[in-house]
Parts: C-alpha cells; sequence; structure tokens
C-alpha cells in the first residue's frame, strides 16, 4: 500500500515526527555551524529536490541537538527526518512512526516526551483518515493489535490516537509551567496566539481537543464504541459551574472525553490571572457544547453566556473575542451569502425571511460596535472581515435560454450593497454554432455583436447587508440570437454574459432501439410542427461541424442515425434558425440483441491476512443477454 505524506498539513502546526535511527557522521569543522545555518542549508536542498542531502544536515541537526541537550531542536530534526525519510521512500511510515514510538519510551523528557505524543495522536489520525475507505471495511480486531499497522483495523487505530492524545496532556502540572515560547521552532503559532494560549498545556489540550472533536462527529466511531450524546443544556453554563459539574467518562467516548479535558483546562485557567487565555479557552469550551448538544434550546443558552461574559469584560479589548463569537452565532442563523435565484417550489415563509434579516442586522451591528470600541486590538480583522464578508457587493443573473418572439425575457437579479444595474442587448450577427465552441455560452458580443438596448436600473439598497432580489424584463420581438451583458455601477469591468435565442421552436429527444427520435413543437402551444429541420452536427477538434439533417412529420418527429459521434442536434425552421444545440442522447443500437456480456466482481473482507485468518469472499456475477441462472466456481491459488 503507497501511504501518501499526509502528515505534511500537520506539519504547518508541529511539523511531525520522524526517524530517529538514521543519524549520519559529520565532517569535522573547525568553525561548529548555528543552528539556523544548518536548518537554511535544509531548505535549500528542499527547495533543489535534493531530499538526501537535505537529510544528511537534518542528521547533524539531530547530533548537535542531543548534543547540546536542546529539546525544541531535537524534536524539529526528528520532525524533518522523517518527511525526507518518506519522501525517499514512502512505504517506509510503519517503520519510521514505530521507530519513534520505541524512542519516545526511552524518553526521559517530560515535555518532549508529552510533544511526540501529540504528533503520534495526530499521524496515526491522519493514516486512518487517508485510508479510511479500505480500514473501515475490515472486520474489527479484539484484543492485542497486529504488529504491521497496515493489518490495523479501524477500533485499533481510535484506541492509539485516544491513548497518545491522552498521554501528551497526562503531566498537567509540568506543562503547565512550560510558555509556549520556548518551542517556537516547532510550533507554527502567531504572537496573539502565544498569548491567547501560552502555555504548553493550553497547547497540547487543543490539540487533543481537535483528534476527540473529530472522532465524536465520524459516524464511523460508533461502530466500535459507544458515543454518548448530550440530550439538554446543562453544560452550558458559567465556566465556574461548568468546571464542578459531573461528567461520566468512558474508553473512547469522545464527547465526555472532551468535556473532562475542558473541565482540567478551564480549572487551570480559573487559577492563573489570565483572563484573555481563560475567555478564549472558555469561547471554544461553549461552542463545542452547544454544538453537541441535541436540544433546540442549546442556541438561546449560549448567547445567555455569551452576554454575560460581554458583560464581565465589556471594556477590555480581548471583549473582541466574545463580540466575534456572538456576530457569528447571528451570522450562521441567516442564509447563505449566495442564494440561487431559481427556487422552484421551495416555500420561504415571511416569518423565515424576518429573522434572517434581523439576524443579518444583529451580525452587523456587533461588528460596527466592536470595531468602533477596539479599534487597537491586535485581532480586530476578526470583526473587520465578518463585516466585510456580509457586506461585500455581489449580483447573480439568471435568464432563460430561449424567449419566445413578441415576449419577455426576464433577468433574476439576486444582489447586495448594489446602487444600480446596467443590462445591454446585443444581436449576434454569427451562427448558433459558434457558441458551442464556447463552454460558457458567451462572449460573442464583443466580436459579433450589435448593441440594441441598453438599460439602467435603479435598485433597491436600503441596508449595506440585507440580500435582495428582482426582475427585470426586456421585450424581445425579432427571431435571432442574443447576448446579454450585465454590469454594476460597483465596477463595470466585472459583468454577467450569457447567449440567449428568441426562437418559437422547443425540442426534445430519446433514444431507441433503432436510433433515436426527435420531437419538435411550439414552444408555448406544444403543437407538433411538420416540416421542421433537424440538424445534427459532430464535434471536431471542439467546433461544433454539421454532419445531416432529418425533417419532421406531422406528429413533429423525426429519425436519428444511431452513430454515437454525432454529439449535438437543434431544430431550425424557415428564419427561425437561433435555437440553442443540444446534447444527443447516447444510443446503444449498436449492441447486437443477441450479445451476451458476462461481469464478475469478487471482494473480500481485507487486503492482507495472517496465517489461519478465514478469508471471506463475496461477489456478484451477471450476464447481459441471458435469462438462466448457472453456478460458478471460485479458485484461490497462492502466488508463491
Amino acid at each position: 500500500m503507497k501511504t501518501r505524506l499526509f502528515f505534511f498539513a500537520f506539519c504547518l502546526v508541529l511539523v511531525t515526527a520522524g526517524s530517529v535511527f538514521f543519524a549520519q557522521s559529520t565532517k569535522n569543522s573547525n568553525v561548529t555551524p548555528t543552528f539556523d545555518s544548518l536548518w537554511k542549508t535544509v531548505e535549500k536542498n528542499e527547495k533543489a529536490s535534493l531530499p538526501k542531502s537535505a537529510l544528511e544536515t537534518v542528521n547533524a541537526i539531530y547530533e548537535k541537538a542531543l548534543m547540546e541537550k536542546n529539546s525544541p531542536q531535537l524534536i524539529k530534526s526528528l520532525i524533518y527526518r522523517m518527511k525526507f525519510e518518506l519522501s525517499i521512500d514512502n512505504d517506509k511510515f510503519p517503520q519510521l512512526i514505530g521507530e519513534i514510538e520505541d524512542y519516545n519510551k526511552e524518553n526521559m523528557n517530560i515535555v518532549e516526551r508529552s510533544v511526540l505524543h501529540s504528533i503520534l495522536a495526530n499521524l496515526y489520525s491522519q493514516y486512518y483518515q487517508s485510508n479510511s475507505f479500505t480500514i473501515n471495511q475490515r472486520t474489527a480486531v479484539m484484543g492485542t493489535a497486529p504488529e504491521d499497522i497496515r493489518e490495523w483495523t479501524g477500533n485499533i487505530f481510535i484506541e492509539k490516537i485516544t491513548g497518545h492524545a491522552l498521554l501528551s496532556v497526562e503531566q498537567a502540572e509540568e506543562l503547565q509551567a512550560i510558555n509556549v515560547s520556548e518551542y517556537a521552532d516547532i510550533l507554527n503559532q502567531g504572537k496573539s496566539s502565544q498569548k491567547l494560549r501560552p502555555a504548553m498545556y493550553d497547547f497540547l489540550v487543543n490539540q487533543a481537543i481537535e483528534l476527540f472533536s473529530l472522532y465524536a462527529s465520524n459516524s464511523q466511531t460508533a461502530n466500535f464504541f459507544p458515543q454518548t450524546r448530550i440530550q439538554d443544556i446543562c453544560f452550558i453554563v458559567p465556566v465556574n459551574e461548568f468546571v464542578n459539574l459531573p461528567v461520566e467518562v468512558k474508553d473512547y467516548d469522545f464527547i465526555p472525553l472532551t468535556l473532562k479535558l475542558y473541565q482540567q483546562l478551564l480549572t487551570f485557567r480559573l487559577k492563573e490571572e489570565n483572563p484573555p487565555a481563560l475567555v478564549i479557552a472558555d469561547l471554544d469550551r461553549l461552542e463545542f457544547i452547544k454544538n453537541n448538544t441535541e436540544s433546540d434550546e442549546a442556541g438561546d443558552a449560549y448567547l445567555r453566556v455569551l452576554e454575560q461574559l460581554e458583560k464581565k469584560y465589556a471594556g477590555n479589548d480581548f471583549c473582541v473575542e466574545i463580540l466575534y463569537k456572538k456576530a457569528l452565532y447571528f451570522n450562521q442563523d441567516t442564509s447563505a451569502d449566495f442564494v440561487p435565484l431559481v427556487r422552484s417550489s421551495i416555500i420561504i415563509s415571511e416569518d423565515l425571511e424576518e429573522k434572517k434579516f434581523e439576524s443579518k442586522r444583529r451580525t452587523y451591528e456587533i461588528c460596527l460596535d466592536g470595531i468602533e470600541r477596539y479599534p487597537n486590538y491586535e485581532r480586530i480583522n476578526l470583526l473587520k472581515n465578518l463585516l466585510s464578508q456580509i457586506t461585500s457587493s455581489y449580483a447573480n443573473v439568471q435568464a432563460p435560454n430561449v424567449v419566445y418572439p413578441e415576449k419577455e425575457l426576464e433577468l433574476k437579479v439576486d444582489y447586495r450593497n448594489i446602487n444600480k444595474l446596467t443590462v445591454e442587448i446585443y444581436k449576434i450577427n454569427a451562427p448558433v454554432t459558434a457558441y458551442q465552441n464556447n463552454w460558457s455560452r458567451n462572449g460573442l458580443y464583443k466580436t459579433s455583436g450589435v448593441l440594441i438596448e441598453r438599460k439602467d436600473i435603479d435598485l433597491n439598497n436600503e441596508n449595506r447587508y440585507q440580500e435582495n432580489d428582482t426582475i427585470i424584463k426586456i421585450p424581445m420581438k425579432t427571431l435571432g440570437s442574443y447576448e446579454y451583458v450585465v454590469y454594476t455601477d460597483k465596477d463595470k469591468n466585472k459583468i454577467a454574459n450569457q447567449q440567449f435565442s428568441v426562437s418559437r421552436l422547443a425540442s426534445i429527444s430519446r433514444s431507441l432501439n433503432s436510433g433515436r427520435e426527435f420531437l419538435v413543437v411550439d414552444r408555448i402551444s406544444g403543437k407538433p410542427i411538420e416540416g421542421a429541420k433537424v440538424n445534427f452536427y459532430k464535434q471536431v477538434k471542439n467546433k461544433a461541424q454539421f454532419v445531416s439533417s432529418a425533417l419532421t412529420d406531422k406528429s413533429g418527429l423525426a429519425k436519428g442515425s444511431a452513430d454515437n459521434d454525432i454529439a449535438f442536434y437543434n431544430a431550425t425552421l424557415g428564419d427561425d434558425k437561433a435555437l440553442p444545440l443540444s446534447s444527443i442522447p447516447w444510443s446503444s443500437a449498436f449492441r447486437q440483441t443477441n450479445e451476451s456480456i458476462e461481469q464478475l466482481y469478487l471482494f473480500t473482507d481485507r487486503s492482507i491476512y495472517r496465517p489461519g485468518q478465514t478469508v471471506f469472499i463475496k461477489g456478484i456475477a451477471g450476464q447481459i443477454g441471458e435469462n438462466e441462472q448457472k453456478a460458478g466456481d471460485v479458485c484461490i491459488n497462492s502466488s508463491n
């Protein structure tokens, strides 16, 4: 099995763990290189795609860190060792992760050991997630886990991940005393993150919670271990109450496990005089509980506690964090920013629309209030970006492909924060087949279009955050091919344009045993059209090339070829020639009726077995063109 370099994303957070047993001696030098200079050499070799050279330098860093007892550099070198070992031989993952396990068992440095437990938990998780489709098809193996990770089942991975995650935060007292800045070389954190999660304990608990949250929401987890859900709002309370609530924790039951971790983290934070770090941890706790509580009252309870926090810390600039969570709560209670125009049979009640509007208004006002009160807070962009998101201008235009002569083109427009819209209609002096060369069906107005109408429309834009819709109607009298172009007062260079036709015709098609059949009717009355021409086209070098045509009978029907090289068709009648090309239905008429095709699919319950294990096989066999049942034998041969 080829293991992807799936751990690379985790490298950006903890960079990733590495092989320990490939140290190579370095040449003696009168000048001892610094860690910075050695890492620059690693970076240079990596950019030059020289993993072996980079690995040699990383090994030198490892030896240097080991000799100087520099824990951050030691972990970083382990991380990069695994990265480069896997880039050289991608199949070494099971061996390398086993070596990290062995190394960590002998490791006496509490912080280093805890960090490596966190890394191992994430590596096992990422391996499991990357191969989950295969792994989850295996029958669960209970008891002692196989030595080869490639034989593990889902329950074994979950047990391993949980075990390492819990071990990473086991030495709480020691980890709480270590400032996360001491390990800045291996943690990809900004300055604000170091202030809001200042202790190594904060960081590692959050890593464990992220993993537990992943498996709490994964439906596969319950196949191996029963999962508890929160049924009421008893946990959505102020932090002083929450830390004292009883929580019944069972092995691999991830919501209670996560609640317990939050209790331990917040108990520590309550003892420290660091309100910003306490607030951040408490906000994360509240959001987790709200998202995992199966009660209609969860949202209101969550909002009440947020408002209590806001009142308590009003005047402190980190109150922005609380305001941001409030604003997000209201914003998530609204419709999506981009609303489809075609709503088919969905009925949106006035009450729901009013609620969405009110939620968007609250979001807008909270953002403005926070920006005005705390303009210099280092993370004020949380509110600024959200405000920009809900007030950003957009217009979504949809229109039919075909308009009946003497009827109106109806442009349905959804928009936000736009004052004026301009619509231009161009008559296209080119055959309709020209548009088939342009998959987006637009753009010919620049080279083959004649402007026949321009219309400026003033739009209702009472509130910057409010989403609106309108319909613009433009009479279309003459048969032909057209293109509309729409732009706003915000940016005339950003346009929406699309081809449409003015035609009386409509056509449908179907595949028959003997070929294809086409029906041409009047677009409004549905009356069959006799004498209409159905034109067939091949696609040659991305261009529609005319092949042949057929005339409709008095029933409006025309027969077409079974040739599957035919890609498109359209219908014409006299000067009504602008109907857009449609895709042709696939024809199976080329298959002989007496032709028999056998199909067989075999599946095993896993890809690797230990000696003595039972191999379970299931299969699906079928024969197209035969009605009688047949028996068959399955033979298993050794490849040795």
